[in-house]
């Protein structure tokens, strides 16, 4: 893949081979130099951008970097920061007032777990409601 960028730390990598197995489509090699053996680049462009390798190294010694993966990343938190946000701007100056808490009742207990729910998880679907 063109925009992935491969980046192997050497001295954390203890020539353990378990991202060249774990790699998929054969980017990655072991070299032995007669003192050690290390994880080599075979062919940068081959890589998918899976992460399979930078997964499974017991010493994060390969880091796998993708351009376009990062504006994914900021609008994945994105998505988990914003709920947590507006469901707090909504509830702090109704928790603050000591009447509200008196004129609680079932149905605004119940509008205030639908509330959440669809803030807080707002693409997960209940296992209760999917077609099995």
């Amino acid at each position: 893949m063109k925009n992935t960028e491969i980046i192997l730390r050497t001295y954390d990598c203890t020539g353990c081979g378990h991202c060249v197995e774990a790699c998929r489509h054969g980017v990655l090699r072991l070299a032995d130099n007669g003192q050690c053996r290390f994880v080599q680049v075979a062919d940068a462009e081959r890589c998918a951008g899976c992460r399979h390798c930078e997964r499974s190294c017991p010493n994060k010694a390969i880091v796998i970097r993708n351009p376009k993966g990062r504006k994914a990343t900021a609008k994945r938190i994105l998505q988990g920061v914003l709920p947590p946000v507006l469901a707090l701007a909504l509830a702090l100056p109704w928790s603050l007032d000591p009447a509200a808490w008196q004129a609680i009742d079932y149905w605004k207990i119940f509008g205030l777990l639908v509330v959440f729910h669809v803030l807080f998880c707002h693409s997960r679907i209940p296992k209760f409601l999917k077609k099995q």
